[in-house]
């Protein structure tokens, strides 16, 4: 008897354990305007209901005090959401044809609430850490 309980006990931690490890992120959730910042560039993404993202990307380059040059760059295309998965596929960049943009970026979300969003993207080291600002 006491064996079925432990095995009954364990069984369902087992479960919770499963069901918090497991989150299934939803499309709608990334709907809004997110900022971030890395190394020397600024971002401003749009993300629309559908999936479909406008984003504004500002890159500081400084060779010292006196010299700042900026330039403005837009990215349009598709966050898509599977699981934790993120699937951001570019379809268009304007303002810079000294920016490289992959084609389509896969992503794993690590944190996503109502105002921040992390994303360990697969071809960079660091976390993107966005703040939503709409």
């Amino acid at each position: 008897m006491r064996i079925s309980q432990t095995l009954v006990c364990l069984l369902c931690s087992g479960a919770i354990i499963a069901g918090c490890a497991y989150h299934n992120f939803t499309q709608a959730s990334l709907a809004g305007t997110w900022v971030s910042e890395w190394n020397f560039i600024s971002f401003t993404n749009t993300i629309a209901p559908d999936g479909s993202y406008v984003c504004d990307r500002v890159h500081t380059y400084s060779n010292d005090v006196w010299q700042t040059r900026r330039v403005f760059v837009q990215t349009k295309g598709t966050w898509k959401i599977k699981g934790r998965l993120v699937i951001n596929t570019t379809t268009s960049i304007t303002g810079s044809t000294r920016v490289e943009v992959l084609p389509v970026a896969y992503g794993r979300i690590l944190e996503l609430d109502a105002n921040e969003l992390v994303i360990k993207w697969d071809n960079n080291d660091t976390n993107s850490v966005w703040k939503k600002e709409k």
